[in-house]
């Protein structure tokens, strides 16, 4: 898809396009490598992502060996909300000063909406391992 996104002009703006000396457009791969090979710190993170990308793997697999699927996915699901978290803590801290950090939307009716999105995917797997039995939904085995 970057092959094709990388021809196709942008017209959403500053925000949403990638802009070199030829126009705008919705990516430009090479323009990325180029901030890559210029900036170490971005450099830096990226080397870091990968690696913690890795160590959640195989700490997912070495929880599904030896605990179950059902703990995997509560992982998964925890490792959200800790992320949500952090950025709504960047938000009300840092955001406070600096536009670039409100990453999130903090009135009170997003983070309800959140909250009880979460709070459904947690439900939803503990109902389908069978953790939480429904009297609505009775497996016929």
């Amino acid at each position: 898809m970057i092959s094709i996104f990388t021809f196709i002009p942008c017209e959403f703006g500053v925000e949403a396009c990638v802009y070199t000396d030829w126009g705008a457009y919705l990516e430009r791969p090479d323009v990325y490598f180029q901030e890559l090979g210029s900036n170490h710190i971005l450099l830096g993170f990226c080397i870091f992502y990968v690696f913690t990308v890795m160590v959640f793997n195989i700490t997912g697999l070495s929880i599904t060996r030896y605990i179950n699927a059902l703990a995997r996915a509560v992982c998964d699901v925890s490792r959200t909300v800790i992320i949500w978290i952090v950025g709504i803590v960047v938000t009300v801290t840092a955001g406070e000063t600096k536009e670039n950090y409100k990453w999130e939307n903090i009135a009170g009716g997003a983070i309800a909406i959140q909250l009880f999105g979460f709070l459904l995917i947690i439900f939803g797997n503990l109902v389908y391992n069978r953790i939480i039995i429904l009297p609505c939904v009775i497996d016929k085995k």
